[in-house]
Formats: C-alpha cells, sequence, structure tokens
C-alpha cells in the first residue's frame, strides 16, 4: 500500500471530516465554484481523495481528476461515487495533452522541491490560464504529513513567481494564483 493510501484512506467517505474540511478550506473551495461556469474543462492533478471536486462538482462542468498513485485513484473513485469524472494515472510534472480552462490542486506542490514547482507550473501554463494551489504555510510549526515546505507568502513569490498569493484561516493557508485572460 502506498504511504498516500494509509494517509488518507480513513478520511475518504467520511462525513466528518468532509464537513471539517468545507469549512477550513472554504475560500479555496468557493475560489474555485466562483471561478468556473457551464461547459468548463477544469482538472484536478494530484487530485489524493478529489475531496475537492467532489465539493465543486457540477454536472454542466467536465472534470479530470489525476494522481500518479493508482491507490489514490481508487479512493478517488469512492469518494466520487457516480458523479461523471474522468480519472487518469497523470505525473503532475509531465506535460498535459488536454488544454484546462482551470487546474488546481490541494496540497501537492509543498511535496516538491523549487525547480520541480517551476516545472510543473510551466507544463500546467501550457495547458491553461488559470490555476490555482492550495498549499499550507510556514506559519504551521510541523508538517501534517513529513515532508511539506513550510514557506511564507514571500519565500512562494520569490521562488516561483507566483503573481497572486491569498491568505486565509489568519495566514495558515495560502491560494496561489495564476490567471492569464
Amino acid at each position: 500500500m502506498s504511504k498516500w493510501f494509509n494517509f488518507y484512506k480513513d478520511r475518504t467517505c467520511n462525513e466528518s471530516y468532509e464537513e471539517y474540511f468545507k469549512k477550513k478550506y472554504s475560500p479555496f473551495i468557493n475560489y474555485i465554484k466562483e471561478s468556473i461556469k457551464p461547459n468548463y474543462k477544469v482538472a484536478e492533478l494530484g487530485c489524493g481523495t478529489s475531496l475537492v471536486t467532489k465539493l465543486v462538482h457540477s454536472p454542466k462542468i467536465s472534470f479530470l481528476v489525476g494522481d500518479n498513485d493508482r491507490m489514490m485513484l481508487e479512493l478517488t473513485s469512492s469518494q466520487l461515487g457516480n458523479r461523471k469524472v474522468m480519472k487518469k494515472l497523470i505525473d503532475i510534472r509531465k506535460e498535459l495533452d488536454e488544454k484546462f480552462h482551470l487546474i488546481y490542486s490541494h496540497g501537492v506542490l509543498e511535496h516538491f522541491d523549487t525547480p520541480e514547482v517551476c516545472k510543473i507550473i510551466s507544463q500546467q501554463l501550457k495547458a491553461s490560464n488559470h490555476l490555482v494551489h492550495y498549499v499550507p504555510s510556514a506559519k504551521y510549526v510541523k508538517p501534517s504529513f513529513g515532508d511539506e515546505r513550510l514557506l511564507t507568502p514571500k519565500q512562494w513569490k520569490n521562488s516561483i513567481g507566483v503573481p497572486e498569493i491569498r491568505e486565509f484561516n489568519n495566514g495558515y493557508d495560502l491560494m496561489l494564483i495564476w490567471k492569464n485572460k
């Protein structure tokens, strides 16, 4: 079993965790909801359990969820139930062969070093003009999973050149946003 699967298996299809998640990450979830329009094509990459996609899902939107861990895609399938969502084994660092109106992730970028994050963002900007990535900030005392890089907004801006950063939960949580018209 993968370490990610073991970490998330008890949080999948768990109503109390889902309520906690909705409350804690509501600014991120609401930003995504407000950004997608009918007939949009959106992707959650490094999807994990796809709880974000579950919470923003609409049958009028074309959703793709991708992860490079097959076991996480199994959790995604149980999480999403019968919602119409394409699931795909995807390495977030590779070039995408599709275009999207929006690409998002929750808790992914902080697991990569700066050159890898730059590569991920570069690849995604070829596939979409609008990216939003949630990352925890340096205000957290220690990583929750063990290998997160906990950076300040200034460190994120200086290291990868993110054009917009929104802080929420008293600066503990960050949205990194790229939006070109």
